[in-house]
């Protein structure tokens, strides 16, 4: 069973042009400004514009607040920061549930 902390980082939003609401993952998440194309109807979107307003990385607790929510990365760099510390929590989370397991 997936829990919510075990979630990676993510975004969300609404398009304004096919009325829908999807999630970027992982390394499809967006920065502020950056230009990306709707999953559903494939109409150019622009982060912090008409596209995601926030970033949700999962926290990996056990116990609320299973979220963080920052804005959007300000830069590619800070993107791959992100990335890398959401990859960071999920592989602690891993190995903290092998070793409650053993």
């Amino acid at each position: 069973m997936t829990r919510l902390g075990d979630l990676e980082i993510f975004q969300e939003y609404d398009c304004p042009f096919c009325g829908v609401d999807f999630d970027l993952f992982g390394p499809s998440i967006v920065t502020g400004g950056e230009k990306f194309h709707c999953v559903g109807c494939g109409a150019t979107l622009q982060g912090g514009v008409d596209g995601p307003r926030q970033t949700i990385l999962p926290t990996g607790a056990d116990e609320e607040p299973f979220f963080e929510f920052r804005k959007l990365p300000a830069s590619l760099a800070e993107k791959q920061a992100w990335l890398t510390e959401a990859s960071s929590r999920a592989n602690s989370r891993a190995t903290d549930v092998r070793n409650e397991r053993q």
